[in-house]
C-alpha cells in the first residue's frame, strides 16, 4: 500500500521541534536535580566543617582556660622554690648543734664542768671549772684531737685562773666547722 502522507511538512517540523523541546525540558530538569543535589551535598559538607570548627574552638578555649588556671600555680611554684632555696641556704649556714654537743660530751673529762656555753655565728665560747690543771690540759687536748676537729677549729684558751682551793676556772673559744 502506498503511504499516504496526511501530515504536512509544517506539522512534522513542529512535532520535531516539540520533541526537541520535550527532550530539552527533561535534560533541564535532570540538570536542575543534579545541581540541587550538589548544592545540598555542599551545604551538608560545609555544615559538618562548621560544627567541627566549633568543636575545635571549644577545645582551644578549654585548653586556654586550663593554661591560664595553671599559670597561677606555676607562679606559686616559682616563688615557693625561690623561698625554699633561701631557707635551704640559711639552714646550710647553721651549725648542727646536736652534733656539736654530742661530740663535745664525749670530749669532756669527768672533773670538768661548764658554767656557760655560747654559740654565735660560727664561734663557740665555753666557760667552766676543772679540779686540776691536768683536767684542763686533757680537755684542751681532746678539743684539738681529730674527734674534736670534726666540730671545732682554732681552739684557744682565752682565760685560765685558779682560786685558793685549787679549782681552775677557764675560758675557751673555737670556730665551728660547718
Amino acid at each position: 500500500m502506498a503511504d499516504i502522507n496526511l501530515i504536512t511538512e509544517e506539522q512534522k517540523e513542529f512535532e520535531s521541534f516539540d520533541n526537541i523541546r520535550k527532550k530539552l525540558s527533561v535534560v533541564s530538569v535532570v540538570l536542575l536535580v543534579i545541581t540541587a543535589l550538589g548544592t545540598i551535598g555542599t551545604l551538608g559538607y560545609f555544615t559538618t566543617l562548621i560544627s567541627a570548627r566549633g568543636a575545635l574552638v571549644e577545645r582551644v578555649e578549654a585548653a586556654s582556660q586550663k593554661v591560664n588556671g595553671l599559670q597561677g600555680v606555676e607562679e606559686l611554684i616559682v616563688v615557693t622554690k625561690e623561698k625554699a632555696s633561701v631557707a635551704d641556704q640559711i639552714i646550710s649556714k647553721r651549725s648542727d648543734k646536736v652534733k656539736i654537743f654530742n661530740v663535745l660530751a664525749t670530749l669532756v673529762p669527768q672533773s670538768v664542768s661548764f658554767s656557760d656555753i655560747k654559740v654565735t655565728q660560727g664561734k663557740i665560747v665555753i666557760s667552766g671549772r676543772a679540779k686540776t690543771s691536768v683536767d684542763i690540759a686533757a680537755f684542751i687536748s681532746a678539743l684539738a684531737s681529730t674527734k674534736g676537729a670534726e666540730i671545732l677549729t682554732g681552739v684557744s684558751v682565752d682565760s685560765l685562773s685558779s682560786d685558793e682551793n685549787g679549782v681552775y676556772s677557764f675560758g675557751v673559744s673555737a670556730n665551728l666547722v660547718r
